[in-house]
């Protein structure tokens, strides 16, 4: 599990907690928005790999409320597992997790 806020510090803009495991050729994952701003939708992605170095997209939900999470899983035989958060037209920023 991990916890990013962009930037340190402020939980106004880019704050998000993700989590991941893999089980039997299956990765799982889990993100959730933690902007402390009531009624700042955005969005939210997972993804196989890392995101930003060729991580490969394998879900993504827009319009995301403060403390909503979403979940996925899918086949992975990658190391790195990523979510992300953007609020568009803005960036997007991730985080990544190496897992066994």
């Amino acid at each position: 599990m991990a916890a990013r806020c962009f930037p340190a510090g402020t939980s106004e803009h880019w704050a998000f907690v993700f989590g991941a495991y893999r089980f039997l050729g299956l990765a799982f994952g889990w993100v959730q928005g933690q902007v402390s701003v009531p009624g700042k939708l955005s969005d939210l992605h997972l993804y196989d790999g890392v995101q930003g170095y060729s991580g490969v997209p394998t879900g993504s939900w827009a319009g995301v409320m403060p403390g909503d999470s979403c979940q996925g899983s899918w086949p992975s035989a990658s190391p790195w597992l990523s979510g992300s958060q953007s609020f568009p037209p803005y960036g997007e920023v991730g985080v990544a997790l190496r897992l066994p």
